[in-house]
């Protein structure tokens, strides 16, 4: 018997968006069932934070998206989860990576599909320099910049990061008044392994004996 009635969401605590930039801008609308594993978390009808649904009662989500309950979810055809990384190599600067979520569009309002948009990683030298004072770019962080106008908000905000088909980070923050720019890059939360050995270990905790 389970022990909780409702769903549990899983927050790791990560940076938060303090910049207050977290939202796809210049992405398009995704295949029907591209993204089985992306969880919409909303308020009043409206979503605030993306999520990935890492087992049937967990979601991975980003800390500062910790306010609501959810329900417990099926899996079916349509729905699946999203397998934890199970190697813990950094993420190569040039790697390909996509990110999705209902965050403001290029039209400044919130969007009503999915949407989603390719990034490539850049080094963490390169991405320091952007961010300068404003922050410290660490081992913990991945960094990555679209070819095209991008950036996120709070709609987005702690969604997955998927490169090379692994699930590699969270969607962190940007640099406010530089959002969209095209040489300003987003900065992800790292699923290092110190951060998945964490999270397998609450999981396992709050199964069914």
């Amino acid at each position: 018997m389970t022990r909780h009635l409702l769903a549990l969401l899983l927050f790791l605590i990560i940076l938060p968006p303090r910049y207050g930039c977290t939202e796809i801008i210049g992405g398009h609308v995704v295949s029907p069932h591209s993204w089985p594993y992306m969880a919409a978390i909303q308020r009043k009808n409206l979503t605030v934070c993306g999520g990935a649904l890492v087992e049937r009662q967990w979601v991975l989500t980003a800390a500062h998206c910790d306010w609501f309950r959810i329900r417990r979810t099926s899996t079916n055809k349509y729905v699946r989860t999203l397998s934890l990384p199970d190697s813990y190599e950094d993420t190569k600067p040039g790697t390909m990576c996509k990110v999705a979520g209902w965050g403001v569009t290029s039209s400044g309002k919130p969007s009503k599909y999915l949407q989603e948009t390719t990034l490539k990683i850049v080094d963490r030298k390169t991405c320091q320099r952007k961010y300068k004072k404003y922050t410290k770019i660490t081992s913990n962080m991945l960094c990555a910049l679209g070819k095209k106008l991008y950036s996120k908000r709070d709609g987005d905000s702690g969604g997955p990061l998927i490169c090379a088909d692994r699930y590699s980070g969270i969607v962190s923050f940007g640099k406010g008044k530089r959002c969209g720019r095209r040489d300003m890059p987003g900065v992800y939360t790292r699923l290092t392994e110190k951060y998945i050995d964490w999270i397998k270990k609450i999981i396992s905790l709050d199964r069914d004996p």
